[in-house]
């Protein structure tokens, strides 16, 4: 930040720090907002080059207050994966389900942390198939785990367990 905190009462730089630099990196954390540079200047989540002075972010925001419409996906993924992880804690299955590929299916292209987020549901999917006793159902889900994650030695583990547990079923 450079001398942009020094010289600030201690009210503003209060609010540089927790409206702006905290705010930002909550968005990284919970909404998987990468860091982006083609959002509204209003948006907390612009990354402007060269310019990380907090009283800038600061002004920028309170500029612009309101949501930002490029921003919008990433809440809603979230929001359909806080209703699955409410609805997989209560043990309902079909719509902890609904809500997991509802997530999956809203999520933007690019995610903070790449492709672990959805290897996460991915493994939600799995636990919620299995709940529901649809074997084949939790294989196609492992595979597709997999796709993101081929060198994952348990997933490939659980693959043959589900394979195993299909064969039985067939004879």
């Amino acid at each position: 930040f450079g001398d942009g905190l020094r010289g600030m009462t201690s009210k503003a730089r209060a609010q540089a720090l927790g409206l702006w630099l905290l705010a930002h990196e909550l968005g990284h954390a919970l909404l998987k907002i990468p860091d982006v540079y083609d959002h509204p200047e209003s948006c907390l989540m612009k990354t402007v080059r060269g310019d990380l002075a907090p009283l800038s972010g600061l002004s920028r925001l309170h500029e612009n207050p309101g949501p930002c419409p490029r921003c919008e996906p990433y809440v809603r993924m979230m929001r359909e994966v806080w209703k699955g992880e409410e609805s997989r804690t209560r043990k309902q299955w079909p719509e902890a389900k609904a809500a997991y590929l509802k997530a999956l299916g809203e999520a933007p292209e690019r995610l903070d942390g790449g492709i672990a987020f959805p290897s996460k549901l991915r493994l939600r999917l799995v636990d919620v198939s299995l709940a529901q006793d649809q074997t084949s159902e939790a294989l196609e889900h492992i595979e597709a785990f997999l796709k993101l994650n081929p060198e994952n030695e348990e997933a490939k583990q659980i693959k043959g367990e589900l394979l195993g547990i299909l064969r039985e079923e067939v004879e």
